[in-house]
């Protein structure tokens, strides 16, 4: 939501930031300033806050103008700190603690890389972002939207979110704005153009050349936030079996009540062949 009032502007944000500006600028984001405000975090992605910009000037007929959101300046004095949880019975003064900050452990920078084979490892420690349905969905280990992947007797573990991602590649859209159009995500030299990917988002149009037919089986996989085995489409015509997947989303960081019954294979718009 968005409305003038004489020479106040209002502006609706749903954010968990602590603290953010947003600046009011005339045609371009770096154009005059018309305007700045704070905002602050309004306790929900889901929940909005109004809040004011306060303009310099009045403005008079049609003008475009840009809303610039900045995240607050660092201040070097003031030290990082780091929460962990360790389980009962655990010293971390008496062993190693690692923490990482790198997003998957095997994931192709790219869509397209068909049947690979990963077979034997020791998976681990990834700091995955969350998987959802309508976007990317990044896993400790993926084909990113491929064909013919074999995972299998592996151990996955100590991923942040989901540990074998099966699902969309880089593609995306605000779904919790439903007032607002979809917005469509393309990566630099990804494989997709912003048509085939708009065509996917509106007709759930691919083909079985793209992506499917995975085999994963007879992996270990533990200790991850959301999902062991997350797939939107890319899943479909796989196989899955003999898995042992458990201690997932034990602090429920990403569960609410609808998906408390989908930790360990959570799938959308797939066609599995075998679980």
């Amino acid at each position: 939501m968005r409305a003038f009032i004489e020479n106040w502007y209002f502006v609706s944000v749903a954010t968990l930031v602590k603290r953010a500006t947003i600046e009011m600028r005339l045609d371009e984001p770096n154009g005059e300033l018309l305007g700045t405000c704070e905002i602050t975090n309004t306790g929900d992605w889901l929940k909005e806050k109004v809040f004011a910009i306060n303009m310099k000037r009045e403005l008079k007929g049609k003008q475009n103008i840009r809303l610039v959101t900045r995240a607050p300046k660092l201040d070097p004095t003031v030290p990082t700190i780091i929460y962990a949880q360790f389980p009962d019975g655990i010293d971390p003064n008496d062993g190693s603690v690692e923490i990482t900050a790198r997003p998957q452990v095997f994931y192709p920078e790219h869509v397209g890389v068909d049947y690979i084979t990963v077979r034997g490892f020791i998976l681990q420690n990834a700091a995955t972002n969350w998987a959802p349905p309508s976007a990317e969905q990044p896993g400790l280990i993926g084909p990113r939207w491929a064909k013919g992947w074999v995972i299998e007797n592996n151990v996955i573990r100590n991923s942040r979110c989901s540990g074998i991602s099966l699902g969309r590649p880089t593609f995306g859209h605000a779904h919790h704005y439903l007032r607002m159009p979809p917005k469509v995500y393309v990566m630099p030299n990804g494989g997709q153009t912003v048509e085939q990917l708009k065509d996917f988002f509106d007709n759930a149009s691919w083909t079985k050349e793209e992506a499917g037919f995975h085999v994963v089986r007879n992996n270990h996989i533990y200790n991850c936030g959301q999902a062991g085995i997350v797939g939107c489409s890319g899943a479909s015509f796989s196989l899955i079996e003999g898995n042992e997947i458990h201690e997932i989303g034990q602090n429920e960081n990403f569960l609410h009540k609808a998906l408390m019954l989908q930790r360990q294979i959570k799938r959308h718009w797939s066609t599995l062949h075998s679980i």
